[in-house]
This record gives structure tokens, sequence and C-alpha cells, in this order.
């Protein structure tokens, strides 16, 4: 039925799949989880009915509904000194290990635009590990390996042995996507899903 790259689907996916379930319990769900270009792809194919993405495309017939907010905070393991304090500056993470994800990442394009190129230079530079999921970069930060962004979704509140801190200055947010067809019909069930994530009117 739907598609969603990894942080959308935590915080929009699974309670509205719950609901769903809840009114129309025969019907039958198929979640794929995918980068954001893949989901778009598959919405284009008309391969699933509706997605959840971070990262819309510049040119595209579908659409792209913003419904939620995210935040991209810096996870650093329990005993690092940055834990005492809510903010650091940027340059603090020069020479700081930084595991990054990998490149094409929905986490990581999203970093990407939202900092200028000297700031991506600082992180590659300091980079020791990259990694191809949130959850084996929670583990990593959670080991000792070294501290890395992800979205608040997984740190709200932050697992054992992890915490998150901003950085000063910089506004690390974004927007979440529900993508679905414009002129595309839509059963009840799939007018009772899309209804449960779209935003209030007004």
């Amino acid at each position: 039925m739907s598609g969603s790259q990894p942080d959308a689907g935590l915080v929009l996916l699974t309670p509205s799949v719950a609901k769903l379930r809840g009114l129309h319990p025969p019907i039958e769900v198929e979640v794929t989880i995918a980068k954001s270009r893949e989901v778009v792809r598959r919405m284009e194919a008309h391969d699933c009915d509706a997605g959840f993405i971070s990262a819309p495309p510049a040119q595209s017939q579908l659409i792209f509904e913003r419904v939620a907010e995210d935040e991209l905070l810096l996870a650093v393991p329990a005993g690092h000194p940055f834990v005492q304090r809510r903010f650091i500056r940027f340059s603090e993470l020069s020479g700081q290990p930084l595991i990054l994800r990998e490149e094409g990442s929905d986490t990581l394009s999203s970093i990407e635009s939202l900092l200028g190129q000297a700031e991506m230079a600082v992180l590659r530079a300091s980079a020791i590990l990259t990694l191809a999921s949130p959850h084996a970069l929670l583990q990593a930060v959670k080991a000792g390996l070294g501290s890395g962004f992800l979205s608040s979704f997984h740190l709200s509140p932050a697992p054992e042995g992890i915490r998150a801190v901003r950085i000063e200055s910089y506004a690390l947010t974004r927007g979440l996507y529900l993508v679905y067809e414009r002129d595309r019909p839509q059963p009840q069930p799939l007018q009772a899903f899309l209804s449960f994530v779209q935003p209030e009117p007004g």
C-alpha cells in the first residue's frame, strides 16, 4: 500500500496504519521502507498508493503535502563532554570522531542541504565511519565510537547511553511529506488513511 523513508515512517506511518486497521480490520497493508527517491519512483510507477518522504524532488507530477516537522540532532555517547550542554558551536566538531550516514541517504542529503560546503568539508574530514541505517548509527554512538546526526524521532527520548545536542546558530529542521497522486481514484480505506496524517485545516 505505501512506501516510506525510515524517519517519516517512524512518526507517521505506524500510528496511521494502526488506526486504519482499527477501522478496516480485514484490510491488508503492505509497507516498504526505502529512500525518498525510491519512494517517489514507486509512486510515479503506480506501485503504491501513498508515500512518506523528507526530500521532495524538484520536478514531479505527484502531490507533496508537508504534514510534520523534523529536526536533525547530534547524537553523542552518554560519557561525552557535550552531554552537559544543550548547544555546541559547530567549530567544536572539528577533530571529533564523527559517524555519517551513507551517500544518498535522506539524513545525509538533508544535512548537506542545511549546511554549507565548508561545514560539510569539516564533517567529512572528521568522519571515521559510514553506516547505512539510523539504527546502526545509534548502536555505534552508544558503543562510544563517535557522534552522528539523526532525526529527532530517533532521539525523543534518546535511547539509554545516548544524549542529543543541538548545533548553535544552525536550524537543522526539515519537513516530512505525504506523497500521493493528484488524479488517482482513492478507495475509502485510502481516503481514511490519508486523513489520519493530513494536518487539520486552519
